[in-house]
């Protein structure tokens, strides 16, 4: 079994979790992490936690000699403030598209419906850094 590269953080105010950030060594092979997570709480956005986080994150990969930082994004209104976020950290983004198949002898239509439901129309993002 292979240990696990992946590591989380906790931003705190007042002695209250308002955000966190994961990293994940993805690939180390080809020197790439990953931001797999980061999050604000809703009543924080806004003020710097975000931005803080994904420094913070962007430090680590390269303390672990990571020189390629990868994230992913929904292309939806709910993630707007997470693309702003990562373009501030001269993230680039990569125009991919993702592409889904399921096996429907095994899932019948309305549960892939509900599945992609859950994703609603969203585009997904792609984004690069390199670690400087």
């Amino acid at each position: 079994m292979v240990a696990s590269k992946e590591r989380v953080w906790v931003a705190e105010a007042d002695g209250i979790a308002v955000g966190f950030v994961a990293t994940n060594v993805s690939d180390p092979g080809r020197n790439m992490g990953e931001i797999s997570m980061l999050a604000v709480d809703p009543d924080h956005q806004g003020g710097g936690i975000g931005t803080a986080l994904t420094k913070f994150a962007l430090e680590r990969l390269k303390d672990a000699g990571m020189k390629v930082a990868v994230v992913e994004t929904g292309g939806d209104p709910g993630h707007a403030a997470a693309r702003r976020t990562y373009e501030k950290a001269d993230y680039t983004l990569l125009p991919i598209a993702r592409y889904f198949k399921t096996n429907f002898a095994f899932w019948g239509f309305s549960e892939v419906r509900s599945l992609l439901g859950t994703i609603h129309h969203v585009n997904l993002y792609s984004m690069l850094h390199m670690v400087r």
